[in-house]
């Protein structure tokens, strides 16, 4: 394909010396050479900011940059980088956001921009793709992130009550998407960057899905997110009574997030002032919007199940900020 278009991939660090040569020069050595790696490092106390200045020294497409004061958290270090993005590098034509200790296949921004440009009329785009599993030593028994929850959002409207969707490590957005994206000061951390845009695709734009892993994802203690569960009728019953509180407040902190998009969001479309209006009024209600936009209100089970129980009995009403 014609290498034209220029890409800029951002990538958030913390103390990763450990994996990040293997993560830049999977980038470098894409098929697709029109692009620019910039690295925000969040305070790192071993050699991740020396390894970094290292590969700065042998290859010009390697910066890093500095956007204000620590992050103090891996999605607010990605929110800064986007943010940084907005203001400094509008030229670009495509935005990718990477790991510090993953690998990507080489073909995974050559791929991602195929699938972007199907996209006609200059419309906001989204391109995510599946995410092949290994473990710490980068080893990996052939498992995807698809062998465990389906991933291939078919509804967008769906990621407004299941959020495990969008994978951050494999996300590309174009330029149009990203003017469209609004980081306020307030933003926090428990509000993950990959549902952030998410958010923004389903509800503003188009969100293209590659059925194929184009990054190794690497798996150990220091992961942020965790892999969806699976549970029988029987587990979920027992599940539900035994971790109420648990379960109630991580739907709160969901709904939360929800809500938080939908207020600082460009506009507000139909679809965005009927779920505020489920989550906020729950009841009767909000069981007839998941209905009439034949949204999957969970992961598995579960989560169906606790989402629909707290909405229609308001329990969680009390507990919104």
């Amino acid at each position: 394909m014609k290498q034209d278009k220029k890409v800029a991939i951002l990538m958030a660090t913390f103390n990763g010396e450990k994996y990040i040569e293997e993560q830049i020069n999977s980038i470098l050595n894409q098929t697709y050479l029109n692009l620019d790696l910039f690295v925000r490092d969040d305070g790192s106390t071993d050699r991740t900011v020396e390894i970094v200045s290292s590969y700065i020294k042998k290859d010009k497409r390697v910066h890093l940059v500095s956007c204000g004061s620590n992050a103090k958290g891996a999605c607010l270090n990605f929110y800064k980088l986007i943010q940084y993005a907005k203001e400094a590098l509008c030229e670009y034509d495509y935005y990718f956001l990477s790991d510090q200790d993953d690998i990507w296949y080489n073909e995974k921004v050559e791929q991602s921009i195929i699938e972007a440009e199907t996209v006609k009329n200059n419309r906001p785009v989204l391109v995510y793709s599946d995410l092949l599993l290994m473990n710490e030593n980068g080893d990996d028994n052939n498992e995807k992130m698809s062998d465990f929850h389906d991933i291939n959002l078919k509804n967008p409207n769906n990621v407004y009550f299941d959020q495990i969707y969008v994978w951050g490590n494999t996300i590309c957005i174009n330029n149009k998407m990203l003017g469209l994206v609004n980081i306020p000061i307030s933003i926090y951390n428990q509000l993950s960057h990959d549902h952030y845009l998410a958010f923004y695709g389903a509800s503003f734009g188009v969100v293209k899905y590659v059925d194929k892993p184009l990054v190794k994802y690497r798996r150990h203690e220091n992961n942020l997110s965790d892999l969806p569960a699976s549970y029988s009728v029987k587990d979920t019953i027992m599940k539900i009574f035994t971790e109420w509180k648990k379960i109630l407040r991580r739907h709160v902190q969901s709904f939360q997030n929800v809500l938080f998009f939908i207020e600082n969001a460009p506009t507000k479309t139909e679809t965005m002032h009927d779920v505020e209006n489920a989550i906020r009024k729950g009841g009767v209600g909000a069981l007839r919007i998941i209905r009439k936009y034949k949204i999957k209100a969970g992961s598995n089970i579960q989560n169906e199940v606790a989402t629909k129980l707290i909405l229609l009995l308001g329990l969680h009403r009390r507990m919104l900020k």
